[in-house]
């Protein structure tokens, strides 16, 4: 039996899988309340000044609203202040949960949240306040980053005159601002589908034996395509398509992968950007793959790299009313037109290292800023006025971004589509330093450790795929920056 993959766009619609790059975006706080109130002196510390912080808003996500159940909520934030890598506290999210009637959003999640962070220490200058939520399922991370500037009158027993603000009584000089908050991370969204006519209703998709977990087929709206329904639910199955360790070591050589696919029939009447973002989602996948539900379900083997090396073939079980089982297959391929190659937005991880080494390349002064400009987030100084990088990438940039530069230079004469596929590599390689979950991804653990976790994976070792990373001698350059961090 023939089945299809369909990929969900962001607008909801599913179309058929031909390219294998699309964003799925972290939690997304909106503050539609953000106060300070009742600055005073601290009663058990002298010279010292705090504050009363008052937040309301919202929380959604784009994942939560594909997943059924318990797993896709979020039932708290955390509130951080100044460059404390602990929060201040943890507040609950009041959550509503339901089945949808949307492609979009089939169990549409909504948050709120309302709460008072009392006597938080606050200093001279300017102050900073984030509030992050994470998801249960990869542990991405959304943030709302707001700022305040104080003043605190001169004391007398400090001789230092700098000190002095010129204020008699503690003030707000700035109230608090918005500074940014966005959303981001790569992976895929597809679900298992079916043609109507040839489809049995009693027909299931078993995930995996362990779980001997079964997906039934239910037809959408349009009417021509049966798709895999989340157990007890009328709503589509999603899932992702990610790197795997496993997989890592039985690749092919990098010369054969980029050699296949810049030979792809086409490929030469995309754009520049068009070939870089195609590389980068093939470096990105083709590291491996898997095809995961959701933690708890995985269809195991369920993906692989094609012959030709262009593309995944997707291998499902399906078994009919009586038991019995046949296997399908279907292969993802090459896009056939640019459509869905665009970046969802403008500060997606594709999109930045193409205007990165598109700085590189034309050797725009610019492009020395990079790696300040990825570990502040703050990217008006490299021509991206507007963009910033306030999300669960903040600190996965902060710990790869001079890797990526070294990897942008020694890479600036293949071509774009070679490029990115190398770029794609280097971001799937750290990506899975995070874990099988990715929970607290990394801020509970230092750069140091983050790195030395990098240098583990298989493309480093005598048996993986280090064609690119011992051709540039970046073993080496990796033991130094894992030194000079610890």
């Amino acid at each position: 039996m023939k089945i299809s993959v369909l990929q969900r766009l962001p607008d909801g619609k599913l179309v058929t899988a031909d390219a294998l790059f699309a964003s799925m975006p972290s939690p997304v706080i909106k503050v539609t309340e953000f106060k300070i109130e009742n600055l005073r002196n601290d009663p058990n510390q002298k010279y010292s000044y705090i504050c009363d912080v008052t937040a309301i808003g919202e929380v959604t996500s784009s994942l939560c609203d594909l997943m059924p159940a318990e797993r896709g909520v979020i039932e708290q934030i955390r509130f951080y202040h100044n460059d404390s890598d602990q929060p201040v506290g943890t507040f609950a999210v009041t959550e509503s949960k339901c089945v949808g009637d949307s492609l979009a959003r089939p169990h549409p999640f909504d948050g709120r949240f309302n709460f008072t962070a009392k006597a938080l220490a606050v200093s001279s200058g300017n102050n900073t306040f984030r509030i992050a939520a994470c998801d249960k399922v990869y542990g991405f991370d959304g943030f709302s980053l707001w700022a305040a500037c104080f003043a605190f009158p001169y004391d007398s027993e400090f001789d230092d005159e700098e000190d002095d603000e010129g204020v008699d009584e503690p003030t707000i000089v700035e109230g608090p601002k918005f500074v940014s908050g966005e959303s981001g991370g790569e992976l895929m969204l597809y679900c298992i589908a079916l043609p109507v006519d040839e489809t049995p209703t009693e027909l299931t998709l078993i995930a995996g034996p362990r779980q001997n977990t079964a997906f039934k087929f239910g037809a959408l709206t349009t009417g021509d395509k049966r798709v895999a329904m989340w157990p007890g639910t009328s709503s589509p199955a999603f899932f992702t398509v990610r790197p795997t360790m496993e997989m890592a070591c039985m690749m092919p050589s990098d010369a054969k992968m980029t050699s296949s696919l810049a030979s792809i029939p086409g490929i030469t009447s995309f754009s520049p950007r068009e070939r870089f973002i195609y590389g980068f989602a093939q470096g990105l996948g083709f590291e491996g793959y898997d095809l995961i539900f959701d933690p708890d379900k995985i269809i195991l083997g369920g993906a692989r790299l094609s012959k030709d090396l262009r593309g995944m073939v997707v291998t499902v079980e399906l078994a009919d009313a009586t038991g019995k089982r046949q296997r399908s297959q279907t292969v993802v391929g090459p896009p056939q037109s640019d459509s869905l190659l665009k970046a969802v937005s403008s500060s997606s991880t594709a999109s930045l290292l193409w205007h990165f080494s598109n700085l590189f390349r034309t050797s725009d002064p610019m492009a020395k800023e990079m790696v300040l400009a990825l570990v502040w987030g703050d990217l008006s100084d490299v021509g991206l006025e507007g963009v910033s990088i306030a999300d669960g990438r903040e600190l996965f940039y902060l710990y790869i971004c001079e890797l990526l530069e070294e990897l942008i230079k020694e890479t600036l004469t293949d071509s774009e589509l070679a490029q990115g596929y190398y770029l794609g590599r280097g971001v799937a390689d750290a990506l899975r330093t995070t874990g099988e979950t990715g929970y607290g991804r990394h801020e509970t653990r230092g750069k140091a450790v983050f790195l030395t976790r990098l240098q583990r994976m298989p493309c480093f070792s005598p048996i993986g795929r280090r064609g690119l990373w011992l051709r540039i001698g970046f073993i080496e350059r990796l033991k130094k920056f894992i030194t000079k961090w610890r």
